[in-house]
């Protein structure tokens, strides 16, 4: 279950544009009972923002404001054109075509069209560094599924070739909100506090993680779904450190190893704006270390977020493997 959020543009701009300025000399940072800023709340990234930068736009980080217009142009052009009713008498798609559940979206009322503005830029891509806004790995970098191919097992020869999430083992990718997976998923969290903790709260596949604040260590050594994470307090910024992931957690819009570490920073820009920074860090499979950010919007009155339940992989996982032997057989 998604979370649907229908805003003008008109609105949005307003929102943007003509208040921030005026409500940030005048905001302060809200505070909890025990003193620390109050992050808490219903958020969501409601922007039209890829994940790495297109190679053709090398180290350009932001559009410019005549460039970002004809971008929600076009993504409101192509809103307007999805909803039409599908042609009736359309053919089939073309032989060996790949199709997934992309249907899915169309039960999702509108796309995001807005692009996502972080310190007044319009952002060509989440990730900003490195200056080309695109991962580097080491060459020919393996996670946990490379490496079985290259022992020889194909990608249907087992449940271990299959990603975690398709086995509704965790949820896609490494921690929610950085891992984006369409359609309209994967974008919404709650953030609950106390004074020793703090619990981050993501809709999709429920990604549930209590974040101890201010301990020296933590006891868990070995490998975990979504890592073990600690927190603490750096000035009005609450910083999270992540380790100890599981190696099936990668996913091949990130490739990463159980040496894997990520750091989180959530930042209070203003009373309905969080900045979300990340920055990951893994010697087997990166280069160098990738940091990203996504500005996160405070959902509207009265919108939740929901339990997300996995229950595909089941099923289907025993059908696709049964497949893979009956395929084998007919050869």
């Amino acid at each position: 279950m998604r979370v649907r959020e229908i805003l003008t543009i008109a609105a949005l701009s307003c929102a943007l544009f003509s208040g921030i300025e005026v409500a940030a000399q005048e905001w302060t940072v809200p505070r909890t009972e025990s003193g620390q800023p109050d992050l808490e709340g219903y958020w969501i990234n409601n922007k039209n923002v890829v994940f790495e930068r297109p190679v053709a736009l090398g180290k350009k980080r932001f559009y410019t404001e005549e460039e970002a217009q004809a971008r929600i142009d076009a993504a409101v052009e192509q809103q307007r054109v999805r909803v039409l009713p599908a042609e009736p008498d359309r053919p089939a798609p073309p032989a060996g075509e790949f199709i997934t559940n992309v249907a899915d979206a169309n039960f999702n009322p509108v796309l995001h069209t807005q692009l996502a503005i972080v310190n007044g830029e319009y952002r060509t891509s989440i990730v900003i560094d490195p200056p080309n806004g695109r991962i580097a790995y080491h060459e020919g970098a393996k996670d946990i599924h490379g490496e079985r191919r290259a022992e020889g097992f194909g990608q249907f020869d087992g449940p271990e070739s299959r990603t975690a999430n398709e086995r509704c083992l965790n949820y896609p990718g490494q921690l929610p909100l950085i891992t984006q997976i369409p359609p309209e998923d994967s974008k919404t969290l709650q953030i609950l506090q106390t004074k020793d903790h703090v619990l981050l709260n993501a809709e999709y596949n429920t990604g549930l993680r209590a974040v101890p604040l201010n301990q020296t260590q933590r006891n868990i050594t070995w490998p975990q779904w979504m890592g073990t994470s600690m927190g603490h307090w750096e000035g009005d910024s609450l910083v999270v450190h992540t380790k100890n992931f599981r190696a099936e957690q990668s996913h091949r819009r990130i490739l990463s190893s159980s040496e894997l570490e990520i750091t989180e920073v959530y930042t209070l820009v203003s009373q309905n704006e969080l900045l979300y920074r990340f920055t990951y860090t893994d010697p087997v499979t990166l280069a160098q270390p990738f940091t990203g950010e996504i500005p996160l919007a405070r959902m509207e009155e009265g919108q939740r977020i929901y339990e997300s339940a996995c229950h595909e992989g089941n099923y289907s996982i025993v059908g696709v493997l049964a497949g893979a032997r009956r395929q084998e057989a007919d050869e």
